[in-house]
């Protein structure tokens, strides 16, 4: 129950975090803190914004269940939660009139079969198994499959680095946590060394050195 509650928690910021940084630092936005627009706030709105952003956060959640039949129940709460999320704030801080319950319920029914399948990506990619390498390399590729321009073109340029900062991190993040479980599970082996030799201490008797009632010597 608290990886799912955790997987929540994940669903509830990336849905905070895209509404609010996008209306308050789009110059476009009602609430905005700057008539010019605030340009980290805006990177990050359309960072957030993207397919490959929310396709990821179900991966960490998925990863942070571990568990396979947990891991796509975990991605799409946290889809679903962050999909409602999104537009409650936006209702919330003004910028949109009302609630957009079309794009609530469209983005809410696509959450179901991206959230289980990047879920089940995602706990795969967390079991101490030899072939955990390929989902867990998966999850970068598709950041890169899914990654578009976004934002104003001023914006874009910024946008990209921070995608391909991200897939490059989360390679070498995923490379390096599998590579420290499979030395592990190696270090752990009963095959990993020569077996240990029980030597006698030093004025230890031998077993069979006497039998009961015979003289030492």
């Amino acid at each position: 129950m608290s990886r799912l509650i955790a997987a929540a928690l994940l669903g509830l910021c990336l849905g905070a975090a895209n509404s609010l940084s996008n209306s308050l630092g789009s110059p476009y936005s009602p609430v905005s803190l700057s008539s010019e627009g605030i340009l980290p706030l805006q990177v990050l709105a359309a960072v957030l914004g993207t397919t490959w952003a929310w396709s990821i956060t179900a991966f960490l959640a998925g990863w942070l269940a571990r568990r396979i039949w947990t891991g796509p129940v975990a991605g799409m709460i946290c889809l679903l939660i962050a999909d409602l999320t999104y537009y409650l704030a936006d209702r919330t801080s003004g910028y949109t009139g009302g609630l957009d319950r079309g794009g609530l319920l469209y983005w809410g029914l696509l959450a179901i079969p991206c959230g289980l399948g990047m879920g089940l990506l995602g706990a795969l990619a967390a079991q101490r198994r030899w072939w955990s390498l390929a989902p867990s390399l998966a999850a970068p590729v598709i950041i890169l499959l899914l990654a578009t321009p976004t934002g104003t073109p001023d914006i874009q340029p910024w946008s990209t680095i921070v995608t391909n900062t991200t897939a490059l991190i989360l390679a070498l993040a995923m490379a390096a946590t599998w590579t420290h479980r499979v030395l592990l599970t190696l270090n752990h082996s009963p095959h990993a060394g020569p077996e240990r030799q029980v030597v006698p201490r030093l004025g230890a008797p031998h077993a069979t050195t006497r039998g009961p009632g015979q003289p030492e010597g």
